[in-house]
């Protein structure tokens, strides 16, 4: 034959076909069908789940340190914002020593703003710390008197937040590597 099948009498195309179903089995009529067992499902979806638990700690940490960055970006950013709207001088105070900060106007009265305390201290998550203590201060046209830089840490990562003097830009950036 043309097709390299040998010519019987018994052979029948129209029962030589595969069907996607669930279930492994021949069928009655000679079909095979091929497909996943629930059991076979089930092992797949227990081995994703532990391989998703063991990669959760891990990138924890990263997150943690990366959401308190972005916590004292957001002050540093309205700190510099009220600097512009209000044409005077304001500061963002880093208190290393006590994992805290606080935006203040040129007055020294803290400004508000969310999970501060009576005195307008916000405290970093326990597991994180600064590493540098600077102060960031921005002038009335929103650039910085001095460029400045801040460094977060918590077990092996390692975060810097720079403040550019001519600009007065912010940038915050993870650390990767010794």
């Amino acid at each position: 034959s043309p097709l390299g099948i040998p010519h019987t009498p018994h052979y029948r195309p129209s029962l030589v076909r595969w069907t996607a179903t669930l279930g492994g089995s021949m069928a009655g009529d000679g079909t095979l069908k091929r497909g996943f067992t629930l059991m076979e499902l089930v092992v797949v979806l227990a081995m994703a789940i532990t391989l998703i638990a063991l990669a959760v700690p891990a990138m924890q940490s990263q997150d943690i340190v990366g959401s308190e960055v972005r916590r004292v970006l957001a002050d540093a950013v309205r700190t510099r914002s009220h600097a512009r709207t209000t044409w005077t001088s304001t500061t963002l105070v880093i208190d290393a020593n006590q994992s805290r900060w606080r935006p203040v106007d040129a007055d020294g009265i803290a400004l508000d703003g969310p999970t501060a305390d009576a005195d307008g201290w916000r405290n970093l998550n326990p597991n994180v710390q600064f590493t540098t203590s600077q102060t960031f201060t921005f002038l009335a046209s929103g650039k910085m008197l001095s460029p400045v830089s801040l460094r977060f840490q918590s077990g092996d990562t390692t975060w810097l937040l720079k403040g550019h003097s001519l600009t007065g830009n912010l940038e915050a950036q993870e650390e990767v590597g010794p």
